[in-house]
């Protein structure tokens, strides 16, 4: 997932992205956190569910041209 902060954090000795360190430090707000923007995504209808698969809406057009 692209990181949407776009900033290394440190915590401790160790620099990583905040949302490596989320993943890693909060596995139960990650998949929260994944879930919501999928839901966006789909509010937005920039991603289609087909058969329980994800597909970016532009990727689905550009196969019809």
């Amino acid at each position: 997932m692209v990181d949407l902060y776009g900033e290394e954090i440190q915590i401790g000795l160790i620099k990583t992205s905040v949302s490596c360190a989320i993943k890693e430090l909060e596995p139960f707000a990650w998949d929260m956190a994944k879930s919501e923007h999928l839901d966006f995504l789909m509010e937005d209808e920039s991603v289609i569910e087909i058969t329980g698969r994800y597909y970016w809406k532009h990727d689905l057009e550009s196969l019809l041209e």
